[in-house]
């Protein structure tokens, strides 16, 4: 019997085309893993940390999976990498950003891997695409589901859902 697992991940970009790219790293994901069982609409979000970045456009995506959790962190920094992420130590505009918020209620704290991710809970542009598909999920760590998360978020960046 296979071990299949949620898998939810957070894409950004905000380098042009911005929707484009996302929509690149979802078909690629979807050609390694399997197809998304569930996606947020798109959001537009100002940039996070102190850098002067450009805005980013956000998406949260939810899949099954077989992989195990070095295999998906492969697959997706492969792909950042295949859409042209440089990773550097400096914060920089991206185009393409994936990242590994859940899988499962697992908790996983290595030194290459951190799940849940540790600032979910500090970022409305990945708790607002969250609480849009999985509003009710619990949080495995901090026992809250993604809307109380969302509702005791300090960010104050602005999330504004995009047009279709």
């Amino acid at each position: 019997m296979s071990n299949y697992r949620k898998i939810v991940l957070s894409l950004g970009s905000n380098i042009e085309p911005m929707q484009g790219n996302i929509e690149m790293a979802i078909q690629l994901l979807e050609k390694q893993l399997d197809s998304v069982i569930q996606k947020s609409s798109f959001y537009q979000s100002e940039a996070w940390g102190d850098g002067e970045l450009d805005d980013f456009v956000n998406v949260v995506i939810a899949f099954d999976t077989d992989f195990s959790s070095e295999k998906l962190q492969s697959v997706c920094q492969n792909i950042e990498m295949e859409l042209g992420r440089k990773r550097t130590s400096a914060i920089t505009n991206r185009t393409i950003d994936i990242d590994i918020l859940f899988i499962d209620d697992e908790i996983i704290d290595t030194s290459t891997l951190q799940v849940p991710h540790p600032r979910i809970h500090l970022r409305n542009f990945v708790l607002i695409p969250c609480m849009e598909i999985m509003g009710d999920f619990v949080h495995p760590t901090l026992n809250k589901n993604i809307e109380e998360l969302y509702l005791e978020c300090k960010d104050d960046k602005d999330v504004i859902l995009m047009e279709k």
